[in-house]
């Protein structure tokens, strides 16, 4: 411990622990029983204490273990983190008013849970810079309200049997964007990209943690296939019994909304196929064009009586020139309701 002129500095010349027996979170986090870091030795001030009562700066280096934080709601979803080392730098007032940041990077994590699959995605390479706004008797958020939470990943791979998607990589940003209505509502913009570049989703939306609603405009750039180059199956290990051979192009844009399937009736979701070909266990199509309302991204579903046309259709009897209307049931059944 040293004092001077700029108040008090305590330093840590050996590993400490820290130990709170019970972390409450913010709404929809459940609590956290009994967590304990590892506090590293460093030669810079662990806590300082200024003179004449101004805020109190701490700034500490932990090791923390495996932790699983989950949903408040049971089952909603799960997200285990492997042991990670984190920078934690907070400033509190005499009040209780301040800010905390925390930093970590290098990290790896598993999510899970029914609002995502029971086999869940893992994040590797998982890197995030959070920062929340300490407010004194804030009953209803804890204490603390989000300001920022930067997050990147530099592989998100699918854990189930059949993978749905190849890894991607993830960048997003979370913002504190509170109304009158709404003190907790979160903004956020998230970018998936896949497959050297050909596949990029960006998500623009807000969701509110008290409530658990929420919503997001959604796009999926176009993606051109090419015989030879770009196919389904570089994208999604599940669609190369499906899709071999294909050309044409493919996008999805439009808005989803949460909890339940809602899909917004004057901005829909809506997949766009242009020039579409390929072969494959359906058969054989070629000039499959048109826009298809989507109900539920997964699993893929459609809203009855979509439509799109071909040039040719070959599924054991030629058909040149087709108007198809059907369905794509949530059990992943196409139904067809009319071929002419």
């Amino acid at each position: 411990m040293e004092s001077g002129e700029d108040g008090t500095q305590v330093l840590l010349s050996t590993p400490a622990r820290l130990t709170v027996d019970r972390l409450a979170p913010a709404t929809p986090v459940a609590p956290i029983e009994r967590l304990t870091a590892r506090v590293a030795a460093s030669d810079r001030p662990v806590l300082i204490l200024p003179p004449g009562g101004g805020p109190v700066v701490v700034r500490l280096l932990l090791e923390l273990p495996a932790l699983g934080v989950t949903s408040a709601e049971p089952d909603v979803w799960r997200i285990d983190l492997d042991p990670l080392r984190a920078t934690v730098d907070a400033s509190l007032g005499p009040s209780g008013e301040g800010r905390l940041r925390v930093r970590f990077a290098g990290a790896s994590a598993t999510v899970a849970g029914s609002s995502v699959t029971p086999a869940g995605v893992t994040l590797d390479g998982l890197a995030a810079d959070l920062r929340m706004d300490l407010m004194p008797g804030d009953a209803a958020s804890g204490g603390a309200r989000l300001s920022r939470l930067d997050v990147n990943a530099r592989r998100v791979a699918d854990r189930s049997r059949l993978a749905r998607f190849t890894p991607l990589s993830l960048e997003g940003v979370v913002r504190g964007a509170a109304t009158a209505r709404s003190p907790d509502r979160l903004a956020f913009r998230t970018t998936l990209r896949g497959a050297d570049g050909a596949f990029v989703l960006d998500a623009d939306g807000h969701h509110v943690p008290s409530s658990g609603r929420g919503e997001a405009e959604l796009k999926l750039f176009p993606i051109r296939f090419v015989p030879g180059g770009l196919q389904p199956a570089d994208l999604s290990p599940a669609a190369a019994a499906l899709f071999r051979d294909a050309s044409g192009e493919v996008s999805l844009g439009g808005r989803v909304r949460w909890p339940g399937e809602a899909v917004p009736p004057d901005d829909p979701l809506t997949l766009t196929l242009k020039d579409l070909g390929f072969s494959g266990s359906l058969g054989t199509v070629t000039g499959l064009s048109g826009a298809v309302a989507v109900t539920r991204v997964d699993p893929l579903t459609t809203a009855p009586a979509q439509e799109l046309t071909a040039a040719a259709v070959d599924v054991g009897i030629p058909i040149v020139a087709p108007r198809i209307r059907f369905r794509l049931e949530p059990d992943r059944v196409l139904r067809l309701e009319s071929v002419e």
